[in-house]
Formats: C-alpha cells, sequence, structure tokens
C-alpha cells in the first residue's frame, strides 16, 4: 500500500475500501467507536503481515492474546 503514493486513484481505492472495512468492522461490535474498529482491523492486518512474511509464530501469538 505504501509504494501506491498518498494521492494517486490505488491510493484513494484502498482508502475507500478500508473506511469500508472501518464501517462494517464497527456494526458488528458492541461499541460504535471507530477507534475500537481501527484496533481490531490493525490487529488483524499485523497478524496477517506477520504469516505472510514466514513469522506465523508470531501471528498466532498475537492471536491468542486477543
Amino acid at each position: 500500500m505504501m509504494a501506491a503514493g498518498r494521492r494517486s486513484n490505488t491510493s484513494r481505492i484502498a482508502r475507500a475500501i478500508m473506511d469500508g472495512f472501518v464501517a462494517w468492522v464497527s456494526a458488528h461490535l458492541d461499541d460504535p467507536d471507530p477507534t475500537a474498529a481501527a484496533l481490531v482491523l490493525a490487529r488483524l492486518e499485523g497478524m496477517l503481515f506477520l504469516d505472510a512474511v514466514g513469522r506465523r509464530d508470531l501471528a498466532d501469538l498475537a492471536a491468542s492474546a486477543v
């Protein structure tokens, strides 16, 4: 995502997709605060990144701490 740049069409599309994810997660939490949804998404994305770079062990540790 960082390679897309902050002003490109790809960046705007990615931002819209993430806004949709935040809205969806917020609607499914007991707390509609977008901060809570952002934390859920950041944790999930972090675990996916750890797994993608070959550190599934760390992703599993993070998932077990949830």
